[in-house]
Formats: C-alpha cells, structure tokens, sequence
C-alpha cells in the first residue's frame, strides 16, 4: 500500500471581478488571477488563448483557463477553471490551498453559486504515479461496495448528475451483475488495466464515456495514471476544498488497505461505521483535520461553523443572482483581441502590480 499519495484538484467556478474593465476581457482576469498566484510565491500560467486547453505542460504549475461547461453567465460573471499543480501527502499542500483562495480574493469575489459549477480530484500513488492493477481493482471493488454510501455524501446537485454518474448504473457490464460476488468476481478477472476501465465504465470512443463518479480513464498506457473523482461540489473556499481532497485521499487508502483479495461475504456498513473507516484512514495519513467529525457535513446537511457562503442567497436555477444586470455578448471581445494588445495589457498589469505592490 502507498506510503503516500499524488493528486490535483480541478476548480470550476464562476467568478465576478472586484474591478471591472471594460471591455471585459475574460483571459485578462484569467492573467490577474496567475498574477496574484505568482505574487503570492505559487507557480501559476493563465491561457491568453480564446480556445480552451485543459493543463498546461508538465502539471507543475496553477493553471487558470475557461471552462466550456459553464457557457456564458451575465456579465460581468467570468467562468473558469483552476487546475491545480501536482501534490502532494509529503508536503503542506494544505498551504497551497490556502494560498489559493487568498490569491483568489484579491480578484474577485466569492464565487457564484451555482449548480452548474463542480469540482474534480485526481489521485496515484508515490512515487510511482500509477496504481498497479491489483490496486486498481481493490479501488474498483470498494468504489461498488460503497457506492450507495458515497452518494449519500454528495451535494444534492452532483447525484443524478449526467457529468458524474454512478458507475453501476452508467456501465452496461455493471448493470448486468445481480450482486456484489458478481462485481467482485468480474473485477478480479480483468487481466489488463483496459480491461477494468471498459468494465467500470463505458467504451464507446466519447468524451461522455468519462462522465462518472469514479472515472478510470486516465490508468491507459500513456496517460496520467489518476484515478479521477468527479463528484465534489462547486468549491467557494479553501475549507470545502481541502474537505473534499482529504475524503478522495482517505477513500482511495481504505480501498488499498482492505485489499478484497478473496471473497469474503462483503456487506455495505452503515453510514456511520464507514464514515469512522475514512476518518481512521485520514487519520492514518495526516489529514484528519480536514474532514468534518460529522458526515452530515459533507452533503451540508448540517452545518459545522464554516463561514464560506453563509452570506449567499440562491436564485431559482441555484446561482447567486449577479448584482449587475446581465449585458448582450457584446460586452466580451476576447476574440477581438489581437497579439499586441495582449502583450500591452500584460505589461499593463505587470506595472500595476510593480507600482502598487497589490492585485486590484
């Protein structure tokens, strides 16, 4: 079992700056964001380009770029999405996240809430970076096992969420399997890592195929080697943030740590015994200080002291209702912008910060 674990969170989030330019320029507040993550002491890059593109190069960076899910809100609302750099259990990733969100401040509010927003958290193990298979399938199992118990955990918008389904019910292969020896005796008979992806999720050569709880997509020769929990919640701080990275880390480890190398008459505990498994586990690998004592908390079906977005009201489609009326598209002209002006607003924004020493 690991000693430590790899991972990154994915932040979708629609932000509305404190100071508005006009034109708004979405990719400048994309560039004031890295901006004030780089002053900050974090290595960060936003995309100055109009089309979208996931990370950038090697992951050792904050990567701050649009996120095409969330379309286009009222202005002067802004959609991105913040990739994190590789992390770490070996270090204070704590730290880096509250980095973050300070950083975040300076530019905008809090973000909107919305239903649409989500987050995402990849994980693997070190120092390798990829699981083994038989890892692979001990994850797999507990992810079935513990299914209904998981969703039990999640905000009310990401259940029935067409962006992360159950894997049960979204694999065909799943569907099939009347009881769990059935799940577990079709995982432990995949002899290739393609194998356990096809069977956990789909295989029809689509983007869709991705969009489960647990996607598995990225254990492929060639690729990252994470396995990906799609279901936290739209994150509007560091404490919800560092919640969910901590129950995907703890997870993970206590589906290693059982093993289910054998057959031995799994039953789904209760909500409460296997909420006290992941708080062990958290425990185990220092980080038991960012899940609540209290399941009930990660749902929000209690609250536990956390001052994020008490002060936030919700309109009928689950977002904050902007406090400027919305505008025609007119108002965004990041295709209108040419080269030089990018490189003149860049350095607008350099001089700023140099003569100001603060991120407006």
């Amino acid at each position: 079992m690991p000693l430590h674990y790899y991972f990154g969170v994915e932040i979708e989030a629609i932000a509305e700056p404190h100071t508005v330019r006009s034109p708004l320029l979405r990719w400048v507040y994309y560039e004031k964001l890295a901006t004030a993550l780089r002053w900050d002491g974090l290595e960060a890059l936003a995309d100055r380009e109009v089309q979208y593109r996931k990370h950038s190069e090697h992951y050792d960076k904050w990567w701050i770029t649009r996120d095409g899910s969330l379309k286009n809100p009222p202005h002067p609302q802004i959609p991105l999405e913040a990739v994190s750099p590789i992390m770490s259990t070996r270090q204070r990733w704590e730290n880096e996240i509250d980095m973050f969100w300070a950083s975040w401040h300076r530019i905008f509010h809090m973000p909107i809430q919305s239903n649409k927003c989500g987050s995402h958290v990849h994980i693997s193990p070190w120092p390798e970076k990829e699981f083994r298979l038989d890892q692979l399938k001990s994850i797999a199992f507990g992810i079935i096992l513990y299914e209904p118990l998981i969703e039990e955990l999640l905000p009310a918008n990401r259940r029935h969420n067409r962006f992360c389904e159950m894997n049960s019910s979204y694999s065909s292969r799943l569907r099939v399997c009347w009881d769990l020896q059935t799940v577990w005796i079709r995982i432990r008979g995949c002899d290739y890592k393609w194998e356990l992806r096809r069977l956990m999720q789909e295989d029809k050569g689509t983007r869709e195929d991705r969009y489960v709880l647990w996607n598995f997509d990225n254990i492929l020769e060639g690729r990252s080697g994470t396995v990906e929990f799609r279901g936290g919640r739209g994150l509007r701080g560091p404490v919800r943030t560092k919640r969910w990275i901590a129950f995907v880390i703890a997870f993970i480890d206590m589906c290693l740590g059982e093993g289910y190398d054998s057959w031995d008459d799994f039953e789904r505990p209760s909500m409460t015994m296997f909420w006290s498994k992941i708080l062990w586990s958290a425990s185990r690998n220092g980080i038991d200080d960012s899940l609540p004592s209290n399941w009930r908390a990660m749902p929000e079906l209690v609250r536990d002291g956390i001052l994020e977005d008490v002060s936030d009201t919700e309109s009928s489609d689950g977002s904050v209702a902007s406090s400027t009326l919305s505008k025609s598209d007119d108002a965004y002209c990041d295709s209108d912008c040419s080269e030089c002006d990018k490189e003149f607003i860049i350095e607008e924004l350099e001089q700023e910060r140099r003569e100001i020493c603060v991120i407006l």
